[in-house]
């Protein structure tokens, strides 16, 4: 009887190791060669899970949040811009997310632009920190190095 219990058991984790190989290593199915989706600040596992398949990715939302948890990824997947290419598993996948492997975000500032529109277009940015917000035009000076001079012209292009 013992050896039965021990034989079942064995099987059991032979089966539960299988299905963790399964769904952690096998390709994820996507609906194009390249996927992007973006994870906002905060976000959940599940909404994570959510947010890539909305975008493409054939993610199982419920698998997701049980290996970000069973792999203690879920404190610390990172918001931003991903995007997944062909042949990426959800092993890869919480990597990428644990890692903050997202994609560069690029913010143009144009000549002549006032440090209010700058600081309004810099708000509006989703793939950036709003961490300069809540300064003044002479505390963000001072962050940024400038002293006591005015921020008017100190991002002149010369």
């Amino acid at each position: 009887m013992r050896r039965l219990i021990l034989v079942v058991f064995a099987l059991l984790g032979l089966g539960a190791a299988a299905t963790w190989w399964y769904y952690a290593l096998r390709p994820l199915p996507l609906n194009s060669e390249r996927v992007e989706f973006r994870v906002p600040s905060g976000a959940s596992a599940r909404a994570i899970a959510q947010q890539a398949r909305e975008a493409g990715v054939g993610v199982n939302e419920t698998l997701f949040v049980i290996f970000a948890r069973v792999t203690e990824a879920t404190r610390s997947l990172r918001a931003g811009r991903y995007a997944l290419e062909r042949g990426a598993t959800l092993a890869s996948l919480l990597d990428k997310l644990r890692s903050g492997d997202a994609l560069p975000s690029r913010f143009t500032i144009v000549e002549g632009i006032t440090v209010r529109e700058l600081r309004s277009r810099l708000a509006q940015e989703q793939d950036l920190r709003p961490e300069s917000t809540r300064l003044s035009d002479s505390q963000l000076a001072a962050a940024l190095g400038a002293g006591e001079r005015p921020l008017e012209g100190l991002l002149a292009p010369e």
